[in-house]
């Protein structure tokens, strides 16, 4: 049997993405690929909106038709490239944070200022992607972008959730989940504001302003641990 190269395997990967037909053939999945590959290069040196299917078209030696035959459009390719660097890069970065044996800090607020910290560097390295990616999904009409967004994201929350619920439980055993989505809802928001919309970026992850991320995690831990239930 022919082994299959580790860059065309994942391709199949990408399967169940909106408006992306997956080739079966390996020549065009190398051109896929390459697309996506070129894609990338781009988009890190210019905004998401100024870089038309032409240029990507251009760069990665694939015609312009064929681009579209892939991908519906420039949104769905933006879409295939971050389910890929989220499942390859960003995702296992988060492992060691989530290792019940391995958990930064020795309580609820530690774990977040580790959790804050942990997503300042993704959304200060991936900041290219991830910014137009969250914007996109608020603002496209196509439904199935917006559900496959909400299914990246689950990724990780899901992840999250299960760990500050254990973690709230050890000091507020009465803690509901509703609690925890609520608090996970809060502090999405406020980073994504804070670290993908805020100017400048590099206030935040150079330290210069620091104290949010900790401000942040005494907030959420003190709402979670609260004497109440719920």
């Amino acid at each position: 049997m022919t082994k299959t190269s580790p860059k065309l395997a994942l391709t199949k990967n990408l399967a169940g993405i909106p408006g992306l037909y997956i080739p079966q053939q390996g020549r065009s999945r190398r051109a896929m690929e390459s697309v996506l590959d070129n894609f990338h290069a781009l988009l890190k040196q210019h905004p998401f909106g100024k870089i038309p299917m032409a240029e990507i078209s251009k760069a990665s030696g694939v015609a312009i038709g064929t681009i579209y035959f892939r991908f519906s459009s420039k949104e769905h390719l933006l879409v295939a490239l971050a389910e890929k660097i989220i499942r390859e890069e960003i995702e296992p970065a988060y492992q060691k944070l989530f290792a019940a044996n391995n958990r930064p800090g020795e309580n609820l607020e530690g774990f977040l200022v580790a959790h804050f910290e942990a997503v300042s560097k993704v959304f200060s390295e991936y900041h290219y992607l991830l910014k137009p990616l969250t914007l996109i999904s608020r603002e496209t009409s196509d439904k199935k972008i917006r559900a496959f967004v909400k299914t990246l994201n689950g990724r990780v929350h899901r992840k999250l959730k299960a760990t500050l619920l254990a973690l709230a439980k050890e000091e507020n055993p009465g803690v509901r989940e509703e609690s925890v989505d609520l608090a996970i809802l809060m502090a999405g928001a406020s980073l994504r504001e804070a670290l993908l919309y805020g100017e400048p970026l590099s206030d935040l992850v150079k330290g210069r302003n620091q104290a949010f991320l900790g401000d942040l995690a005494s907030a959420l831990a003190g709402y979670l641990t609260a004497n109440k239930k719920g």
